[in-house]
């Protein structure tokens, strides 16, 4: 309204203002009372405190405060993006392995795999067949809708698409399927920077990256893994219950295990577990030159570990 003083345009502001008022205020009331009668007595409460604290007005800030590195502090964006790209690429460095590790046993493991990769064949045949499109309706229908990655393509989108271009997309995922090459944008991800909890917020190490992902790309890898975990662990533990058969599972908790997993020794894991064929060549150039950006800087790191 600074730029004109004429009454016209006054009366026609203060109309569509308050039309966006009375619509903003029906959208309210409208949410409130679906979020009321949603309640049951298994809602979770953290859900409703979150509701209850947004009342307040007081939104979470996305501010980094002055980060320290070396003795050195990082205030612009672009520094304390690259000091916190550093951070998450040492997280998963070879440079955390023994020396032995890397210059005895690397070496070894490195001229076996090549030997049992002309000897391996695949525990299930199923898993290096075509995919269907049942399957990838079954993965669009069970994807739940969470931030895009950097092509800004969501998965309610594909919950909209007709049927043949769903085929046309599957005709896609054959192709990196029986060549066992990914684009290269689909290996690059956004990483947003969380604060851990009760963690001092001027430490690089007190964040965990959050990875944003291609939603195509990752369309993909549930249809991947849905097959991977149906034609070995899933299928046990079904055929154990069905049977009536005692299960019993056990986890070990170690501290940055997923970080530390070594990329040149996972294969041959795969290998020895029956996972060859294209179901090995996918995993393998998924696992292989990832890229990351962070904080809307790019970040010239190849990582050791996908991310």
């Amino acid at each position: 309204m600074k730029r004109t003083w004429l009454l016209r345009d006054i009366i026609i502001f203060k109309r569509c203002r308050a039309k966006a008022q009375r619509v903003i205020l029906e959208a309210k009331s409208s949410s409130w009372r679906q979020f009321c009668t949603s309640l049951t007595s298994t809602t979770n409460l953290s859900k409703v405190w979150k509701v209850l604290k947004s009342f307040s007005g007081n939104r979470p800030s996305c501010f980094i405060s002055t980060l320290l590195a070396q003795g050195i502090s990082a205030k612009n964006k672009q520094h304390k993006s690259n000091v916190l790209a550093n951070q998450f690429a040492l997280s998963s460095s070879s440079a955390n392995y023994p020396s032995r590790f890397v210059n005895v046993f690397l070496p070894i493991k490195t001229r076996l795999l090549r030997q049992e990769l002309s000897l391996a064949t695949p525990i299930d045949p199923r898993i290096n067949q075509a995919f269907t499109l049942k399957e990838l309706i079954s993965a669009v229908q069970d994807a739940k809708n969470t931030t895009p990655g950097p092509d800004n393509i969501c998965y309610e989108m594909f919950k909209h698409l007709s049927t043949k271009l769903l085929e046309v997309m599957l005709q896609l995922f054959h192709k990196m399927w029986f060549t066992g090459k990914i684009p290269p944008s689909w290996l690059h991800s956004i990483v947003v920077s969380i604060t851990k909890p009760n963690q001092p917020a001027h430490f690089p190490s007190s964040y965990r990256p959050i990875s944003l992902t291609s939603s195509v790309c990752k369309l993909f890898e549930k249809m991947v893994v849905c097959r991977l975990t149906h034609s070995r662990l899933h299928d046990a533990i079904q055929k154990s219950l069905g049977n009536k058969h005692n299960v019993l599972s056990v986890f070990i908790d170690l501290e940055k295990a997923y970080d530390m997993v070594n990329k040149d020794v996972l294969p041959s894991k795969l290998l020895t577990y029956g996972i060859s064929g294209r179901m090995f060549k996918f995993i393998h150039s998924f696992l292989s030159n990832r890229t990351f950006t962070s904080s809307k800087t790019w970040v010239h790191f190849i990582l050791d570990q996908t991310s």
